[in-house]
């Protein structure tokens, strides 16, 4: 049996690209109705909002841009399987670069508020290019 050896003072950087964009921040979290998720990026932010509509089932979502704050609202995403935007979704300028988002949130119990919510941001081209 050999031994592993590991360099904690190691300075390793990890970067990911997705096609020509580059991965600035990704994650997973659980989020509800109570709980929506809010993520900054630069001088901007983007919040995500859950709806249930009793009276139209359909799944859909709507987005609004009030200063710089980029607001979603997701209605009856109650789906096990998830449904998002695996896309991604063009939605302002970071670090003088076109800035884009993609989305996929499962609900594992449709009788329950909490949802699993993976997120990814993106920078791809100079804002002005």
């Amino acid at each position: 049996m050999s031994n592993i050896v590991s360099n904690t003072n190691a300075n390793i950087k990890v970067t990911a690209k997705s096609g020509d964009l580059e991965v600035i921040g990704d994650g997973t979290v659980v989020v509800s109705t109570e709980r929506p998720l809010s993520l900054s990026v630069d001088d901007f932010e983007v919040k995500f909002n859950f709806e249930n509509d009793l009276t139209d089932k359909a799944r859909r979502y709507s987005a609004d841009v009030a200063q710089s704050v980029l607001s979603i609202k997701m209605i009856n995403f109650k789906n096990p399987l998830g449904e998002g935007i695996m896309d991604p979704w063009k939605i302002g300028v970071a670090y003088n670069r076109a800035c884009y988002l993609s989305f996929w949130v499962w609900t594992p119990d449709e009788n329950a508020e909490s949802r699993i919510m993976n997120y990814a941001i993106y920078l791809g081209e100079p804002a002005n290019g």
